[in-house]
């Protein structure tokens, strides 16, 4: 059976309650390590490949947590073009916490500078179409990056559904994505303000963002902020 040691980046939310996790891959030599590419481990039951509570268990009994440094079983690599970093993992789940093998990175460690953020034309830039990410696989789905500036929305539409948006600027375009950080959530504004209520605004600056294309839903792929580093982490 292979496994993958990852450092846990992303630790987010979905349209459901089952979590979606990805990271760094960890390449150690004794207590030194290297982070190499991403790596999102995904089951073959849940909706997108996410993953049951269950799954994200350690075998010491905790939850996987950002930031984790975790050793995960699995089969293959799942192939998707449109989600390279994707690995089938085992059905006997076992994951197991490295933290005590490594120290954690700082944060400018993690952060990378892309060329951009998987922009379609005609497209809003928080999603693309299907059709167009299979004519021009993406070389990743989901990487870290640093902006001086962060929005964090939240607020219920004016068809009743609560949402919880990041906006912030890369490369001078301007970006609005679903965010899907629960920690972060929980940390601003845990009760979203119902119709009618006044929206919640927070400006944040100087954070590292974690930004993953999801899996298809109804023709697109929709971008997400999936976690938010502040710089005092």
């Amino acid at each position: 059976m292979a496994t993958k040691r990852i450092l846990v980046l992303a630790n987010s939310i979905k349209r459901s309650p089952s979590p979606c996790v990805a990271g760094r891959e960890v390449d150690s030599a004794g207590s030194r390590f290297s982070l190499g590419r991403w790596i999102r481990p995904v089951s073959l039951h849940g909706k997108e490949g996410a993953l049951s509570p269950a799954e994200i268990t350690l075998t010491s009994g905790s939850t996987v947590a950002v930031m984790d440094f975790v050793e995960i079983p699995v089969t293959e690599s799942q192939g998707d073009p449109c989600q390279p970093e994707n690995w089938i993992i085992s059905d006997r789940g076992n994951w197991k916490c490295l933290n005590q093998l490594h120290r954690k990175p700082s944060l400018d460690l993690l952060e990378e500078k892309p060329n951009g953020l998987w922009l379609e034309k005609l497209q809003p830039t928080d999603r693309v179409s299907h059709e167009w990410l299979m004519k021009t696989p993406p070389r990743h789905s989901v990487c870290c990056i640093r902006t001086e500036k962060l929005r964090l929305l939240f607020y219920t539409n004016a068809w009743g559904k609560p949402c919880r948006r990041a906006g912030f600027a890369c490369h001078s375009i301007q970006y609005d994505l679903a965010l899907t950080n629960p920690i972060i959530t929980d940390k601003y504004c845990p009760h979203v303000p119902g119709a009618g209520q006044p929206m919640k605004d927070f400006r944040l600056v100087n954070c590292l963002i974690c930004v993953s294309l999801a899996g298809e839903f109804n023709g697109y792929h929709y971008k997400v902020v999936a976690t938010v580093f502040e710089q005092d982490e």
